[in-house]
């Protein structure tokens, strides 16, 4: 639908205006050099930038507000603000509308961001180490596992994985594990029907280590792979313990 509507307004563009726009740049090198930082443009790159901004005067307003833009942040110049903003905020481009109106709503807090050396970059790793802190305690940090701990929990889920599968049984069906992060994912694998194919791999527990309460918490997977918590084992230091659940399946909702 979509097609179709615009394919009347694709016919009246000119045969010579497509080979004028595209035959003649290169799209990624003009987008790079419209971004790029004047001072750093080779002289190639910034005469096809002048030469594509005469091609379009609503970019070259942009392009010039922007730069404007750029050297009153870099320089701090707070006296260029108050008529950038009114330049910006009647210029006729809507996005540069909305951000002058935006900031001058805040010109106060914008005009000492730009006139005063200081800024929030000094306590930035203040504020992350308490976000750190958080995100370790709901496992969202994926923080590796320590080498030791690394370690003894392959050393039990190989051992699970040795266990559980006879040795007969090897060439249908097997269990793996992967680690990764400051998680630990069990899996059930089963031959291929037709030789040549991959094994199927379907999850079936995942472990994740919490680094701050130095506990392992067990997870199930349903149908969709979303995990959710294994209510019937709590969280213990002891993998090992969460294995024996893992092996037992009392409730039948880990193995297929």
């Amino acid at each position: 639908m979509v097609r179709h509507t615009l394919r009347p307004w694709r016919d009246r563009v000119p045969v010579e205006l497509h080979a004028t726009r595209i035959d003649r740049y290169k799209w990624k090198e003009v987008l790079w050099a419209d971004l790029c930082p004047p001072e750093r443009l080779r002289q190639d790159q910034r005469r096809c930038l002048q030469e594509f901004l005469a091609m379009h005067p609503s970019l070259a307003r942009v392009y010039e507000l922007r730069q404007r833009f750029r050297q009153t942040l870099r320089e701090h110049l707070g006296a260029e603000l108050d008529p950038w903003l009114q330049e910006a905020g009647a210029c006729g481009l809507a996005p540069f509308e909305r951000l002058a109106k935006t900031l001058t709503a805040d010109r106060a807090a914008v005009l000492a961001a730009v006139e005063l050396p200081w800024s929030t970059g000094r306590v930035e790793g203040i504020i992350t180490r308490p976000k750190l802190v958080k995100r370790l305690g709901y496992g969202r940090a994926s923080m590796p596992l320590p080498e030791t701990i690394r370690r003894r929990a392959e050393q039990v889920l190989f051992a699970l994985c040795q266990l559980r599968v006879p040795d007969g049984a090897r060439d249908h069906y097997r269990l793996e594990f992967r680690v990764r992060a400051n998680a630990v994912t069990l899996y059930e694998c089963h031959a291929p029907w037709r030789p040549g194919q991959p094994w199927s791999r379907m999850p079936s527990a995942q472990f994740r280590f919490d680094p701050v309460r130095l506990a392992w918490t067990l997870y199930w997977a349903d149908r969709n792979g979303r995990w959710h918590l294994y209510d019937d084992a709590m969280p213990t230091p002891d993998l090992a313990m969460l294995l024996a659940e893992v092996n037992a399946d009392p409730t039948g909702i880990l193995f297929g």
